[in-house]
């Protein structure tokens, strides 16, 4: 998920997580889990404000910057 720098701080992020949720739990999926760059900070801490979790190093990154696996508690 990316909101342009122009809409962040707006709710646009909140929301699309909001639906994410609403959705998984319409088709049932009560566990929400999404990566992280590991060099992406501010995103870390957005989730975290959102209530996910990091749970671990993704160790498949072939071809990718390293991210964290993080799932809404």
């Amino acid at each position: 998920m990316v909101v342009h720098r122009d809409f962040r701080r707006q709710g646009v992020g909140s929301a699309l997580l909001d639906d994410c949720c609403t959705l998984g739990a319409r088709w049932e999926q009560p566990k929400i889990y999404l990566h992280v760059d590991v060099a992406n900070v501010e995103a870390q801490k957005f989730y975290k404000k959102q209530g996910y979790e990091t749970v671990r190093l993704d160790p498949f990154w072939f071809g990718f910057t390293r991210r964290y696996v993080l799932r809404k508690i």
